[in-house]
């Protein structure tokens, strides 16, 4: 017998664990013992139709259920109906706070006896709301729905902050007319000023843009004296003129379609997208691995055709096969397109906006892999950018390698699955003895300083492991020194140790595994060392370190206004509001002359003997950046040679190196896009390229196997603007601003770096008026941590 007779919205357990409620689409609660699965009850009597979801408070009095027919029934412990609420809204989204005294409920604050409303969240965005939360004190609450995420103020209704974008489904679709760059419209989240918005997407340059110039393919409705027309939900009939010429029953329900050409028409549907051959009235095919599919657009040329739908992934099709042949996710100002094979491009956030799942076998829990780990072997700009050329992502790989001159056989993702890591011991040296500890609970306690780390790692497939690194809080545990090669890799486990002192406090221990072709990075294990006898300290906090260069004087046409004050200014900032977190080393600023590649890197290996893992770095650049026809990043120094920038630049390959070896967390902020990407003119001087010199460095740097946080100040495609009243660039400005209180959105008194790079991306938004926007990279093993704590300086 069912335990429901339709599907189930809604699971909880009591407080206590030995009943459990349900319900779903039959609009019925039931209860049910644990264990044993016995039927206790049946609560019938509240609900006329579905039951969205369910919650109960955590003194289990109260058990609270919501529907689609806007009731919100409050029920007692023992299944009696108490109270009966009419809440309009999505029915999703019921929470208690820790103490049972509030129920949130959609766009309001309830109390759980008798359902009178405390606080009402009037700006409350999102429609509808799917999941939602209580903080453990009880002052905050957060919920999300769409594509966003919301934190109030539970005191007062008040917003605090927003994560996401609020993009909906996409609802139309258009060709550039020469075929080498699609459009799509979206819908936008209600309170937002525009409800539809129009994205594009330059195929050639890879990058992203805003509304679709005039004379774009959209979808075609008519055809020379053809004309399509959808009397029905699953129907469309093919007309000439007035006279039906051919009706087509496809048996889904149908939301968008367009001619291919004067024989076919390509339908979306709730089930997919279909292709019909309207002179025969025949179906043909349908498309794999797509949902329900609400735009259609052909190319001018009709070779291709692209979809977009609820999941918001733009797939470019050949008619002729059934796997999409590109396809792109974009996200506020963030993308990523792929190829069904692997191969990808994104800008420097991107990567984390997609991954491929693999499965393991029957009852084995399948292994999700994010794309940057694929990054040695799939990052391909280059192939993404000519697979519609070539018309096949195998052919757009022999292409590209020729072009650069470059190997690699073609390969899919499934060929490259990243190594398998794990901390598999730590032991405590203590008085002479190796006190084993497990590993596997994720959190462990140790009396002593001294450590020794193992792990394993294992290959994946015929790739052996190469490389094994330590990672201490995100960062490379003793830089170079802390890698352990392999030195004959072969196909199996490797098993590699490190003796590891702690200072005192909590600490992230992982590992990175490397072969060839991917990296994984393990679980991480939580090390909390707590001396017998803390050691006195005069003074407990971490060091500030910092290292700020700005460069004005360079030659012509090359000269800046504002880099060395922004240099200046930004440090003078720092210091100040950061001094009540912070001891402060003394601070190195380097400004036009003196940023010589010998003394960039003496600075750094400074650094790199007067920190300890506890200290932070926060480096500092504005000037031009310059990137070689191999993609190589350099910071330019006024006097450097462009045939010779390997000894007269600072090269971004040395830089990363640098940074891997600073031993505690590292922010590194980079305005190196005033050029944009540049190339000598034969007569010299620079011209400029529509991308940054800065995305590939911001990647490189963010790889768990360095851990730096990159914030750069503009996307790869724009240029990076000042404002001549403040004299600075926006993007200092915004820093600046948000290191002295702006950027405190939850008002605790710190500024953290997760609040900073969401103020810095917003406030350089409305000053450039949306032409720019800062691009900010950050390591998954590395936490956000204060910065500062703003007060009268």
């Amino acid at each position: 017998m069912a335990a429901h007779t339709g599907s189930v919205h809604g699971l909880v357990f009591s407080p206590d664990g030995k009943r459990l409620a349900s319900a779903g689409r039959d609009a019925v609660v039931r209860l049910w013992s644990v264990p044993g699965g016995r039927k206790l009850a049946e609560l019938t009597k509240g609900h006329t139709a579905a039951i969205r979801s369910l919650a109960w408070s955590p003194d289990g009095k109260t058990l609270a259920s919501w529907g689609l027919d806007a009731n919100l029934c409050l029920w007692n412990g023992d299944g009696t109906l108490r109270k009966t609420l009419t809440r309009e809204g999505s029915a999703f989204g019921l929470a208690f706070s820790g103490d049972s005294k509030t129920l949130l409920a959609g766009d309001a604050l309830l109390d759980p006896a008798g359902g009178a409303e405390r606080v009402r969240f009037t700006a409350h965005p999102i429609n509808p709301t799917r999941s939602a939360a209580f903080s453990s004190d009880g002052r905050r609450a957060a919920w999300g729905g769409s594509t966003r995420l919301f934190l109030w103020k539970t005191g007062d209704g008040a917003k605090e902050y927003q994560l996401g974008h609020g993009d909906l489904r996409i609802n139309a679709a258009a060709w550039r007319p020469d075929g080498k760059g699609f459009a799509w419209r979206h819908n936008r989240a209600a309170g937002q000023k525009e409800k539809q918005a129009w994205r594009s997407f330059d195929l050639v340059e890879l990058e992203l843009g805003g509304m679709p110039p005039a004379g774009d393919t959209f979808a075609r409705h008519r055809l020379g004296d053809l004309s399509l027309e959808q009397p029905a939900k699953g129907q469309l009939v093919v007309k000439r003129g007035k006279e039906v010429v051919r009706t087509l029953k496809t048996g889904d329900v149908i939301f968008a379609y367009t001619f291919l050409d004067d024989r076919r028409v390509i339908v979306g549907a709730a089930r997919g997208v279909h292709l019909y051959d309207v002179v025969m009235g025949k179906y043909q095919r349908s498309y794999k691995g797509v949902g329900a599919v609400h735009a259609v657009a052909p190319s001018a040329d009709n070779r291709w055709f692209v979809t977009g739908g609820i999941d918001r992934v733009l797939r470019v099709w050949s008619p002729e096969r059934d796997r999409p042949l590109l396809l792109l996710y974009a996200i506020g100002h963030d993308w990523i397109a792929w190829t069904p094979e692997g191969y990808y491009a994104a800008s420097p956030g991107g990567e984390r906006l997609m991954g491929w799942q693999v499965n393991n076998g029957p009852n084995k829990l399948a292994t999700f892999y994010p794309a940057a780990q694929f990054r040695k072997s799939l990052y391909r700009p280059d192939v993404i950018g000519l697979v519609l050329e070539a018309g096949d992502t195998r052919k757009a790989l022999e292409l590209a390698n020729r072009a650069s001159k470059k190997g690699g056989a073609f390969t899919d993702v499934e060929q490259v699955l990243p190594p398998k890591a794990a901390i598999v011991e730590v032991l405590q040296v203590e008085g002479g003895k190796v006190i084993p500890l497990t590993a596997e609970k994720p959190a462990v306690e140790v009396a002593g300083a001294d450590l020794v780390v193992r792990a394993v790692a294992g290959s994946a497939g015929k790739h052996p492991v190469k490389e094994v690194l330590l990672l201490v809080d995100g960062r490379p545990y003793q830089g170079k020194r802390g890698l352990r090669s392999v030195a004959v890799p072969q196909k199996g486990d490797v098993e590699r140790k490190w003796d590891v002192t702690l200072t005192a406090g909590t600490h992230q221990l992982a590992v990175v595994a490397r072969s060839d072709v991917s990296s994984a990075t393990s679980a991480v294990i939580e090390v909390t060392y707590r001396p017998a006898k803390p050691p006195a300290a005069p003074d407990p906090r971490p060091t500030l370190h910092t290292l700020f260069m700005g460069v004005n004087a360079y030659k012509g046409d090359l000269k800046l206004d504002f880099a060395v004050n922004d240099a200046k200014g930004l440090n003078k900032t720092l210091l100040t509001r950061s001094q009540p977190l912070f001891k402060h080393a003394p601070p190195r600023l380097l400004t036009d002359a003196e940023m010589t590649p010998a003394r960039v890197f003496k600075e750094l290996e400074g650094l790199k003997k007067a920190m300890t893992p506890k200290d932070v770095a926060v480096i500092f650049y504005a000037g031009h950046g310059h990137q070689d026809a191999d993609g190589r990043f350099y910071m330019l120094p006024i006097n450097m040679d462009v045939d010779n920038l390997e000894k007269t630049a600072v090269p971004g390959n040395k830089l990363k190196d640098a940074l891997a070896e600073l031993p505690g967390r590292t922010v590194l902020l980079i305005d190196a896009c005033h050029g944009g990407k540049q190339k000598r003119k034969p007569g010299g001087g620079w011209t400029v390229k529509r991308q940054g010199p800065t995305d590939g460095l911001a990647r490189e740097l963010a790889d768990d196997d360095c851990g730096v946080v990159v914030m750069c100040a503009a996307m790869g495609h724009e240029e990076s603007r000042e404002d001549a009243d403040a004299k600075h660039g926006y993007f200092t400005l915004a820093l600046i601003e948000g290191l002295s209180g702006k950027a405190d959105y939850n008002g605790d008194g710190l500024i953290t770096l997760t609040e900073l790079e969401l103020y810095v991306e917003g406030r350089v938004a409305q000053l450039s008026r949306d032409l720019q926007h800062p691009v900010t990279a950050r390591p998954s093993s590395v936490r956000s941590f204060a910065l500062a704590r703003p007060g009268k300086p």
